[in-house]
């Protein structure tokens, strides 16, 4: 075994791993204690915004350090997972995509009751449509507890 320095990859990898961790982690902390300690909506909408924004800040890091479409493509496909499972930026990667899934979903109900979120044009409009409504209310409350442990053990993946 040989104690090399690599070359291949570089500090954007740090950055996507860091705050691939840290928005994992505030969405975590953020719906356990939605679930288990108060009901909060200011909490959730402040710590799926920020948790979502730094996995996002993070991919687009990654993507940016592959710089190849095609690699894009191949670390977002789900089905890599199944050809390389050795491949761990492809199974964090999809950790990462559902994380922010998860965290938009825990946080529907909280949006759509939002006056705040309501101002905002463009996200206004959306929240204002029945569609909108009935997700919120039929899927996203209905199984809020179940999208909460389900985002908190993709969080911890």
């Amino acid at each position: 075994m040989s104690y090399t320095t690599q070359t291949v990859w570089t500090w954007w990898i740090a950055v996507y791993l860091y705050l691939g961790g840290l928005g994992a982690a505030t969405l975590v902390v953020t719906f356990l204690t939605d679930m288990y300690l108060k009901n909060h909506r200011t909490l959730v909408l402040w710590g799926a915004f920020s948790g979502i924004v730094m996995l996002s800040i993070g991919s687009l890091m990654l993507f940016i350090h592959l710089l190849d479409p095609r690699a894009v493509l191949h670390v977002i496909n789900p089905l890599v997972l199944f050809r390389q499972p050795h491949a761990w930026i492809a199974w964090g990667t999809q950790f990462i995509i559902w994380m922010m899934w998860w965290g938009l979903f825990y946080a529907l109900p909280y949006l759509v009751q939002s006056d705040r979120a309501r101002k905002v044009p463009l996200l206004g409009a959306v929240l204002r449509l029945k569609l909108m409504n009935k997700l919120s209310n039929k899927c996203c409350l209905r199984f809020h507890k179940t999208i909460g442990w389900l985002a908190t053990i993709n969080g911890i993946g």
